[in-house]
């Protein structure tokens, strides 16, 4: 995701302004361009002292049209990195969400071609948004949440597409969890199950009966296939007892035995698993492994882990203890002997 690093004192949002700003009135002169520009700025700092948050985000995507056909790659990316960041400011949910939907109507009607639009402005970036505005219905109103199957759907296609993204919570998501028995959309939730919880077997059985339903969305099975066989590695990586034996890796993965090695070392470089490769007993050391999701299982098991090193600490601190009392003991004998 795109990191906005201040280069000055003024506010990231107030920078936003003054560019967009500056953009829209290029043409018109400087006399006419400054008074402009001057006066917008002086609207958003109201905005943001009054915390009129929704105003300022209206106000910066004001020239949204401006952005996209005159701003270079890098300051397009960058302007809307700080403006989808306006929805951590409400503390309201539903401003957040009012906020939320405005920004997203706003940006897709900028560019009709969705595949232009995936161009213009980084996949991870707005799949974390996306994630942001899902994360804003609760299960409580049915019919609210019944709203947000389209974007639910949306998130789910681009999770899977993504050759980066392999972990994350939303099966537990009340716009996402709605799909799993909806009449239309049950076999998009079912594909997020396989790839948040199952291995790549599960997959292919789901791909033998649904290659039509991937195709639509634009899904290349060979990519779905890699993705899988990562998570399928980090998955034996999570259950097993740290060791991985090569033949395990060769029948979960459906790879050639001389090609286990050079899977590893890709869930490596995708930072999924830390291990070691012993080449002489065929088996992968496993040090740690991404959790594809963390949910009460993984809470459970992180809190049986820490009782135990905290169990372990103190047992070292006792016998830390006992060693300087019996070291501070047996000076004071040999203290009183010298006398």
């Amino acid at each position: 995701m795109t990191t906005v690093v201040p280069t000055s004192e003024e506010d990231p949002s107030l920078a936003v302004v003054r560019f967009t700003a500056e953009l829209s009135w290029a043409d018109a002169g400087p006399e006419v361009a400054q008074g402009q520009v001057n006066r917008l700025c002086l609207e958003a700092q109201e905005c943001m002292i009054q915390n009129r948050w929704l105003d300022l985000a209206s106000l910066m995507l004001t020239s949204a049209d401006v952005i996209f056909s005159k701003a270079s790659e890098k300051d397009l990316e960058c302007a809307y990195t700080v403006i989808c960041n306006l929805v951590n400011k409400p503390e309201s949910l539903d401003q957040v969400h009012e906020m939320a939907e405005l920004i997203a109507t706003k940006v897709a009607h900028q560019l009709s071609d969705k595949h232009v639009l995936r161009l213009k402005i980084s996949a991870k970036d707005s799949f974390n948004f996306l994630v942001k505005y899902l994360e804003t219905f609760s299960g409580g109103d049915a019919l609210t949440v019944a709203e947000a199957k389209e974007e639910a759907v949306h998130a789910i296609i681009e999770f899977v597409k993504a050759p980066d993204m392999f972990q994350g919570d939303l099966l537990d998501m009340p716009a996402i969890a709605q799909l799993e028995k909806d009449a239309v959309y049950a076999l998009e939730y079912q594909l997020l199950k396989i790839f948040l919880t199952q291995r790549l077997d599960a997959y292919l059985d789901f791909h033998s009966s649904n290659s039509d339903f991937l195709e639509r969305y634009g899904l290349v099975h060979e990519d779905c296939v890699a993705k899988m066989r990562l998570i399928s590695l980090v998955d034996l990586g999570n259950s097993g007892s740290g060791q991985i034996p090569y033949s395990l890796i060769k029948d979960t993965l459906q790879i050639e035995e001389n090609e286990v090695e050079s899977w590893v070392v890709k869930a490596i470089t995708a930072k999924l698993i830390d291990c070691r490769i012993d080449q002489i007993n065929q088996v992968v050391l496993v040090s740690r492994c991404t959790e594809r999701v963390f949910g009460l299982h993984e809470w459970e098991s992180l809190r049986s882990k820490l009782v135990t090193w905290r169990g372990n600490i103190a047992n070292v601190i006792s016998t830390i203890q006992a060693n300087k009392i019996s070291e501070d003991g047996t000076q004071a004998v040999q203290g009183v002997t010298t006398r």
